[in-house]
C-alpha cells in the first residue's frame, strides 16, 4: 500500500511521466518489430533464394534501419524522460520531507534519531526513483506489449495465442511472484539489517573519540564488518534468486520459440502463412520476453522498496505543530505566560499554572532542581513545545496565531548541547546575519574570549567546525554557541545553562560582560554565578513553578 501512495505521487509530474511511459512503450514495439522484421526479412531472402522468385530488398532494409534508429532514439527519450520525471518528483519528495521534520512536533523530533532522518532523506528516497523506473514502468510496458502481441497472434490463430499466453504469463508473473515470495523474508531482513547498520555506522562515527579512549575500536569494528557480512550474505540469497529467475526465464523463452515456431508451421503446411511469415511470429514473440528481463528483480526488491515508502510516509504524514500566520509589528517587549503547564505527551506535566512576564529590557534567572521545566519553559517560549495548558502571548499576541519565522526572529536561545552546522565559523556567523563582516563576527567572538584562538588557527575564521563541533574543547564549543546566539541580536536571548564547560572565572567573566551588555536575556542556571546582575529571578519546583 505505502509504494501505491508513492507511485500515486507521480501526478505531480504525470506529463513527465506518462511521454516515459509511452516512450518505453514505442521503444519495446520498436525492438520486437526489428527483430520481426529481421525474421521475416532472412526467411523471406532464403525462400526466394531457393525458389527463385524476386524480392524488394530496399523497402525491408529500410525498415530494419529505420526500426534499430527508433529503438535508439526512443530508448534515450525513454530514460530522458523518466528519470526527469523521477528527479523531480525526488527533489520535491526531499524538501516536503526537510520541511515536515522541521515542523514535527518537538517530542517527534527527539524520537527522530538523525541517522534516520538522513537514511529516509538519501537512500529511502532513492530506492522510491527505482520504484518507477525499475518496478512500476516496466510492468506497465510489459502488460501493454503482452496485450497487443496476444491481438496480433490471435488473428493468425488461437494455437498461437495460447502458446505464446502461456509462457507470458508465467515468466512475466507466477514465476517471478513464487520467486518473490520465497525471498520476502530475505529481502525484509536485508532492509532491516542495512538500516540497522545505517544507523550503528552514524553512531561509531559520532563516538570514534570516546570508543577509541575506552580501548573498544576493534570490538566495534569487527562487529560492524560481521553486520555488513551477513547484509552480504542476505544479498547473495536474493541474487541466488534472482538468477534461478532469469534462467527459468530463459527456459520459458525457448518453450514459447518452440511452441509458436510449431503453430505457425502448423498454419504454413495447411498453406495459410508464408515461411517468412512463420519466423516472423516465432522471432516476434520471442523478442517480447526482453521487457521482462526486469521484472524478476523488481519483484525480489518489493520488500525493501515497500519498507522505504513506509518510512518516507511516516514523516511526510507525520504529526506537525499547529503553526500561525500573522507576523510580529515591531520589535517583541514582552512574553507572557499565563496559567502554562508544560509536558510531554501521556506523561505528568513538569510546569503546571505559570503566570508570569517576561520584558525586553530585563535580565532574569531561572534555578530549580533537576526535572523541574525550566528548559522545558525555554523551548516553550521559542515555540518548540505546545503549552499542554494555558497560552502563551508575544506582545499580546497568542503564540498560536504567531509565525514560526517572525518568532524566531525575535527570540534566540543557545541550547545545553551545542550543535553547529557542517561548515566554517564564518558560515556560521554568516546564516545568523547574511551581510555581516569579518570585524563584526571577530567583535561577537571577543566577547566570550574566544577571538584570539579562532584567530591563532591557520585558516582563522574560515577554519572547518564539525557539525558536533568536534574540532573544539567542550568550553570552546559552549562559548561559540553563545557567541552565535548573541551575534543574531533579538530582543529576548535565552541560555540554557551558559556556564557549562566553563571554569569558574571565564564564566563570571563572560556572563558579567553579557548581563551588564544585553537586555532580555533568560538564563537558566544551577549556579549562583550572574544570578546578581539580573532583575528577576524565579525559582521552580518539582512539578510546580512559583516566583
Amino acid at each position: 500500500m505505502a509504494v501505491l501512495k508513492f507511485l500515486g505521487l507521480l501526478r505531480l509530474q504525470w506529463q513527465a511521466a506518462l511521454w516515459g511511459l509511452l516512450a518505453s512503450l514505442c521503444s519495446s514495439l520498436a525492438s520486437i518489430g526489428l527483430m520481426a522484421t529481421a525474421g521475416w526479412f532472412l526467411s523471406a531472402m532464403a525462400a526466394a533464394f531457393s525458389f527463385g522468385i524476386l524480392l524488394n530488398l530496399f523497402v525491408p532494409s529500410a525498415l530494419i534501419r529505420l526500426l534499430a534508429i527508433a529503438r535508439t532514439a526512443l530508448r534515450y527519450v525513454d530514460r530522458l524522460l523518466s528519470h526527469r520525471a523521477a528527479f523531480i518528483l525526488m527533489e520535491q519528495m526531499r524538501l516536503a520531507l526537510f520541511a515536515t521534520a522541521l515542523r514535527l512536533e518537538h517530542e517527534a523530533q527527539v524520537r527522530l534519531a538523525q541517522a534516520d532522518l538522513e537514511r529516509r532523506l538519501h537512500s529511502d528516497i532513492e530506492k522510491l526513483e527505482l520504484a518507477f523506473i525499475r518496478q512500476f514502468e516496466p510492468a506497465v510496458v510489459a502488460f501493454v506489449v503482452g496485450a497487443l502481441v496476444s491481438a496480433i497472434l490471435a488473428s493468425f490463430s488461437y494455437n498461437l495465442l495460447f502458446c505464446f499466453i502461456c509462457c507470458f504469463t508465467l515468466a512475466g508473473f507466477f514465476i517471478p511472484a513464487l520467486m518473490a515470495l520465497a525471498g520476502h523474508d530475505v529481502s525484509a531482513k536485508v532492509s532491516s539489517a542495512e538500516l540497522k547498520l545505517h544507523h550503528e555506522t552514524a553512531d561509531f562515527i559520532r563516538g570514534l573519540f570516546d570508543i577509541t579512549v575506552l580501548g573498544v575500536l576493534g570490538v566495534r569494528l569487527t562487529h560492524l564488518q560481521q553486520k555488513a557480512e551477513q547484509i552480504a550474505r542476505l544479498r547473495a540469497r536474493l541474487s541466488l534468486l534472482e538468477g534461478l529467475t532469469q534462467s527459468l526465464l530463459l527456459t520459458l523463452v525457448a518453450l514459447c520459440f518452440l511452441g509458436v515456431l510449431h503453430s505457425a508451421g502448423t498454419l504454413y503446411l495447411q498453406s495459410q502463412i508464408s515461411v517468412a511469415q512463420t519466423m516472423m511470429l516465432a522471432i516476434g514473440a520471442l523478442a517480447c520476453f526482453e521487457c521482462l528481463q526486469p521484472l524478476s528483480a523488481a519483484f525480489l526488491t518489493l520488500p525493501e522498496t515497500a519498507q522505504a515508502a513506509t518510512r518516507v510516509l511516516e514523516l511526510i504524514n507525520g504529526k506537525v505543530r499547529k503553526e500561525g500566520s500573522t507576523a510580529l509589528n515591531g520589535p517583541l517587549t514582552t512574553i507572557t505566560c499565563t496559567h502554562l503547564s508544560l509536558g510531554f505527551t501521556g506523561k505528568e506535566p513538569l510546569i503546571t499554572d505559570f503566570s508570569f512576564t517576561f520584558k525586553a529590557k530585563c535580565n532574569y534567572a531561572i534555578q530549580g532542581p533537576l526535572g523541574s521545566g525550566k528548559s522545558t519553559l525555554l523551548h516553550a517560549l521559542c515555540g518548540l513545545i505546545a503549552p499542554q495548558d494555558g497560552e502563551i502571548y508575544y506582545n499580546n499576541l497568542p503564540g498560536t496565531q504567531l509565525s514560526p519565522h517572525s518568532l524566531h526572529r525575535q527570540v534566540s536561545m543557545c541550547l545545553q548541547d551545542p550543535c553547529f552546522i557542517s561548515g566554517t565559523v564564518r558560515q556560521m556567523f554568516c546564516l545568523m546575519r547574511p551581510q555581516c563582516s569579518s570585524a563584526q563576527i571577530e567583535e561577537a567572538l571577543a566577547e566570550v574570549e574566544l577571538r584570539d584562538f579562532i584567530l591563532s588557527l591557520p585558516d582563522g575564521l574560515d577554519s572547518y567546525v564539525g557539525r558536533e563541533g568536534h574540532s573544539l574543547s567542550g568550553g570552546q564549543a559552549r562559548r561559540l554557541s553563545l557567541a552565535l546566539t548573541l551575534f543574531k541580536c533579538t530582543p529576548f536571548v535565552l541560555l540554557d545553562e551558559p556556564g557549562e564547560g566553563l571554569d569558574a572565572t571565564q564564566e563570571k567573566r563572560i556572563l558579567t560582560r553579557i548581563l551588564q551588555r544585553r537586555r532580555g536575556v533568560i538564563m537558566v542556571t544551577h549556579k549562583q554565578v550572574g544570578v546578581n546582575l539580573c532583575d528577576n529571578v524565579l525559582i521552580f519546583e518539582r512539578i510546580s513553578a512559583a516566583l
